[in-house]
């Protein structure tokens, strides 16, 4: 029983590595990676408008799909900018992803001041602060 399911898992193996293989040869996955980040940028904002729900689930959406888009969409620090109450349980990460890109802020509601103090570190980077 062991053997064989250790023969599941090598087949198994073998087929993921020929799905990515085969992935790598469509058209979309020949696009430079700064022309995919600008279409996640860019769909982003659209899925946004469209479902109402906030910027970072369609932005992990996209990460989702292959392993390719998501390295380029979490090495690309310009879609981790925006920081909103929508998606402040995610501050720390967007600030590391981020990297030193200029940052968006927009609170409404108050925060707890380790949030706060997290936040204010970082004050240096904010080109919209509300």
């Amino acid at each position: 029983r062991s053997q064989i399911e250790a023969q599941i898992l090598h087949l198994t193996q073998q087929v993921q590595k020929l799905r990515t293989e085969r992935n790598a040869l469509l058209p979309i996955s020949t696009l430079p990676n700064e022309i995919l980040s600008d279409i996640f940028s860019i769909s982003i904002l659209r899925m946004k408008n469209y479902t109402n729900k906030p910027g970072i689930h369609n932005l992990l959406r996209v990460t989702w799909v292959c392993h390719h888009w998501r390295d380029i969409a979490l090495s690309d620090a310009s879609l981790w900018t925006y920081i909103g109450e929508e998606n402040f349980s995610w501050a720390a990460q967007c600030l590391s992803r981020s990297k030193d890109a200029p940052l968006e802020l927009v609170f409404n509601k108050p925060c707890t001041s380790s949030s706060r103090a997290l936040l204010l570190s970082q004050f240096h980077r904010f080109r919209r602060f509300e």
